[in-house]
């Protein structure tokens, strides 16, 4: 937001510049975001003036009509909505977003239409393109289809998909998924009993908004009462424990842009966060987060010294820490950001990474029967560093369990496919069983969420030990398209390349990956070990 206010002066006549500025003020309103008074009224403003300036700007069209949404002037808004369609039909998320407003305003049909086309562009959508379905199903009191659509949402973090689940299995009376999608909720808005009904009128009308609150009031939600597993209490369970911040580093130095880094960056790192599945990242805000990383920049001159480091709350103890140096140029302040960010998430959010280790470890001691389905999660990646037969079978105990609770759990089923397939892999399952079963795993894990990188990574690795190469590289690409901060995948899929021919592309895989997390275990040297043996330079091997 600052940065596009700074631009808006520097640069008046920019119309992508005022409607980015008008959407991020209509977010504030919409997410609650800290800000000035009246977002609405400022986002109004700057989308009349980007509209003013480029009428048939897309982005333009798609800011206005999300502040006329939010301002609740149907009239209005509808004929842009329907305009921000015609300007630019391919861009799905513009289509999807208008969409859940269209159908929101009363348009149901024209909405959901909308939506469905957005589906079809882009297969591999976020799971907040099924928001208007899910408010159409309760629209029609049709509750099953409601859960099934509120499950595809699969956002962690994101409060509504637990929100409409608890919602909608407190109508159909099961009060042990709903007490379960309750829990979820209130880890991540613990305000929700107080602040339930305004969340939902920003979206919907009233009639409807009573029926979302007299679901999750039938699944156990008090007005007012203070959760108890909410995080940071002292009643929170093991898996409410695990919510990782990232405040606004803080900043020093002579030069404005220094000061315009310090909340980039930590934009930046949430949202290299948010791209793996099995983290919970506090979009804002650092109440309830276990794991804390500051960061620090200091300006001495021609250099950008970069410090950060990752904290627990609970014990205050220093999990990781390090400094950066890195050339900074007034002309290109943000190169030191977009140089820097991958190698941070990497470090600390990866399979490998120092903030899932200490994850892991800390359920070390768990009997896997005894883990949640996210806890089983986190609990698998002790194999991974360690792939010994008894770490191996006590993960797919606890994801078979996980799988059997959760059978639209895309990250448990995408671990499951790859503790199978990599048993298969070290001799623990001689037999073709192993295989196909793990390769059944996969395909669920891709069908349930196909933009989780995990699950495409989990199917290149079992079509891998299929022998199947032309599946195995479309898998891996898709994988490391989705998430390139993850080395984890980048390096399984390096090594793998390697081992089907392609040495030097497969092993410069191998080396970006350790580029990114120099923290990694040593079995990530193995495919440079057998290039050098395969090279006869037994001087490398050693």
């Amino acid at each position: 937001r600052s940065i596009l206010e700074r631009l808006v002066k520097e640069l008046p006549d920019s119309s992508d510049c005022w409607a980015m500025l008008a959407t991020l003020y209509s977010d504030e309103h919409m997410f609650g975001f800290p800000g000035e008074q009246d977002p609405l009224g400022r986002a109004r403003d700057a989308a009349q003036r980007a509209m003013d300036l480029a009428p048939t700007n897309p982005l333009a069209c798609q800011a206005q009509h999300q502040s006329l949404f939010f301002r609740k002037e149907w009239q209005a808004f509808r004929p842009v909505a329907e305009r921000t369609l015609a300007l630019n039909p391919l861009d799905s998320a513009t289509v999807a977003f208008a969409g859940i407003l269209l159908a929101s305003s009363g348009a149901w049909d024209q909405g959901c239409a909308a939506i469905e086309n957005a589906i079809r562009i882009n297969p591999n959508h976020p799971g907040w393109y099924w928001l208007g379905p899910v408010f159409r199903a309760f629209h029609r009191e049709d509750y099953p289809s409601a859960v099934d659509y509120a499950t595809r949402l699969n956002m962690p973090g994101y409060f509504w998909g637990p929100a409409a689940l608890a919602s909608a299995y407190g109508h159909l009376d099961e009060p042990e998924a709903a007490g379960r999608a309750l829990k979820e909720l209130l880890s991540i808005r613990p305000d929700f009993p107080r602040s339930a009904r305004a969340e939902f009128e920003k979206w919907m009308s009233p009639e409807l908004a009573d029926r979302f609150v007299a679901g999750l009031e039938k699944a156990g939600l008090s007005k007012g009462a203070a959760p108890a597993s909410s995080p940071g209490s002292s009643g929170a369970s093991s898996e409410d424990g695990f919510w990782v911040a990232v405040p606004a580093f803080r900043a020093s130095g002579t030069h404005p842009d220094v000061a315009a880094l310090r909340e980039s960056f930590a934009e930046e790192i949430i949202a290299g966060l948010c791209r793996f599945p099995y983290l919970r990242v506090l979009t804002k805000g650092t109440a309830g987060a276990r794991y804390i990383l500051e960061g620090n920049l200091r300006q001495a001159g021609q250099q950008l010294r970069v410090a950060v480091r990752l904290i627990e709350t609970t014990t205050g103890a220093n999990i990781w820490a390090e400094n950066y140096s890195r050339a900074f140029s007034p002309e290109a302040p943000f190169e030191v950001q977009e140089s820097l960010v991958p190698i941070i998430v990497s470090t600390i959010a990866a399979t490998n990474g120092v903030l899932t280790h200490h994850m892991w470890t800390s359920l070390r001691d768990r009997e896997p029967l005894t883990l949640t389905p996210y806890e089983a999660t986190l609990r698998c990646f002790g194999a991974f560093e360690t792939p010994a037969p008894e770490e191996l079978t006590l993960a797919g105990e606890a994801l078979e369990r996980a799988v059997e609770q959760e059978p639209r759990n895309s990250v448990c089923l995408a671990m499951l496919a790859v503790i199978r397939a990599n048993a298969y892999g070290l001799g623990f399952g001689k037999d073709a069983e192993p295989l196909e079963s793990a390769l059944a795993y996969a395909r669920r894990a891709v069908a349930a969420e196909p933009s989780n990188h995990l699950a495409h990574h989990a199917l290149a690795t079992v079509h891998f030990f299929r022998k199947d190469a032309v599946a195995f590289r479309t898998a891996s690409e898709r994988a490391i398209a989705l998430n390139p901060m993850d080395g984890f995948t980048l390096v399984s899929v390096g090594m793998r390349t390697a081992y089907l021919g392609e040495w030097d592309r497969g092993c410069d895989m191998v080396r970006q990956a350790m580029k990114l997390n120099s923290k990694h275990p040593g079995w990530y040297w193995m495919p440079l070990l057998v290039k050098a043996y395969r090279d006869r330079d037994f001087a490398g091997a050693l």
